[in-house]
C-alpha cells in the first residue's frame, strides 16, 4: 500500500529510485564474472597401488582393507570407495566441501606410509612409486578411449600400429577442444 500511494503522490521521486535500482542492477549483472572452468578444489583424492601377479581378491584382502581401514579416521572424510583389478587397486576418498585438499592429501599419505609395512611384503618392492597419491583434477571432462581389435595376428600388426599410430594421434590434437 506504501508504493501505490507513494508512486501516486511522488511519480518523478519513484520514477528516479526505480532507475537506480534498475541501474545499479545492470552495473552487478555486468561485473559477475562467469568462468566456463573456474578453480575449483575438488575434494577428492585417490591412493593407487600396484601390485603385479595378484588377482582382485587378493589385493582387496591384502591391500584395500588395510588402506580403507587406515584412512577411515580422518577429519572431514565422506565417503570411501575402493576398486580392485587384476594387478592394480584403487581407493577413491571423498572429503566434504571446504575440507583443505592439501591438508587432506598429507593426512592420507602420513596414514598410508604408515600401514605399508602390514601389506603384503612384495607389494613394496614392486613399483618405485607406489602408493601413487592423486589429487582430483578440476578439469574432469569428456575422455577419449580408443580400441582396436585385430582379426589376425603376425609381425606386420606391430610395424602398422607403430606405422598408423602417430598419424591417428595427430588427426586427434588437431579436433578443437582436444588438449592433448
Amino acid at each position: 500500500m506504501f508504493l501505490a500511494t507513494a508512486s501516486t503522490k511522488r511519480p518523478i521521486a519513484m520514477s528516479c529510485l526505480l532507475i537506480a535500482l534498475i541501474g545499479l542492477g545492470l552495473n552487478s549483472y555486468r561485473k559477475l564474472s562467469i568462468e566456463d572452468m573456474p578453480k575449483v578444489d575438488i575434494p577428492y583424492v585417490t591412493v593407487v597401488t600396484t601390485w603385479v601377479g595378484a588377482s582382485p581378491e587378493d589385493i582387496e584382502k591384502d591391500v584395500s582393507k588395510h588402506i580403507e581401514d587406515a584412512v577411515s579416521g580422518i577429519d572431514g572424510l565422506r565417503h570411501i570407495e575402493s576398486s580392485s583389478l587384476e594387478n592394480v587397486n584403487q581407493v577413491v576418498l571423498e572429503f566434504n566441501v571446504g575440507v583443505d585438499v592439501d591438508v587432506a592429501a598429507q593426512e592420507v599419505r602420513e596414514k598410508v606410509d604408515a600401514v605399508l609395512d602390514d601389506l603384503h611384503p612384495t607389494l613394496a618392492v614392486v613399483d618405485a612409486h607406489l602408493p601413487d597419491l592423486n589429487r582430483a583434477l578440476a578439469v574432469l571432462g569428456p575422455a577419449f578411449y580408443g580400441q582396436a581389435q585385430a582379426t589376425t595376428h603376425g609381425p606386420w600388426l606391430d610395424i602398422y600400429v607403430a606405422a598408423l599410430g602417430p598419424d591417428i594421434f595427430g588427426l586427434l590434437e588437431d579436433l578443437t577442444g582436444v588438449l592433448r
